[in-house]
């Protein structure tokens, strides 16, 4: 039985064209900050993209490998600790880095405007990325493969 991806069409064609229009539309604008957070948010509509798909071959990676043995394992647990650790430290390298440029003013207006807004709004990722992080830290241990 080989796996489908047919459920990941929907999502690859409104993210992937969503991010296409985002990327594509950002030299239409003219006020500052406009044109770095439309790169910014269709990047980050293609990183999204890239990270479904690569849960999706994994999930059907493993369940190939599980269908082959014989009885079934069952996925390994844990990882969220160290995927939540290191989604902490990523958010504190974002904040470090965005009142950097803020501060010193690195870069065009737009790239500033958008460290001073992350600098006054990163709070968040010190919670939303340390969850997220140990998600994928979590899926990623449970769909591995163990070395025989």
């Amino acid at each position: 039985m080989s796996a489908s991806y047919a459920h990941l069409a929907p999502a690859t064609l409104v993210l992937g064209g969503a991010a296409t229009l985002a990327l594509t539309a950002s030299g239409e604008f003219s006020t500052p900050g406009a044109q770095a957070a439309s790169i910014a948010g269709g990047l980050a509509l293609l990183t999204f993209l890239t990270f479904l798909w690569w849960a999706n071959v994994r999930a059907a990676r493993y369940a190939a490998w599980a269908r082959s043995r014989y009885p079934a394992p069952t996925p390994r647990k844990g990882g969220f600790l160290a995927g939540a650790a290191l989604g902490l430290c990523l958010a504190f390298v974002l904040h470090v880095g965005a009142y950097v440029v803020a501060k010193q003013e690195i870069g065009p207006e737009g790239l500033q405007f958008l460290g001073v807004v992350w600098t006054f709004t990163g709070f968040i990722g010190y919670a939303v990325l340390p969850l997220f992080v140990g998600w994928v830290g979590r899926l990623h241990r449970a769909t591995s493969i163990p070395r025989s």
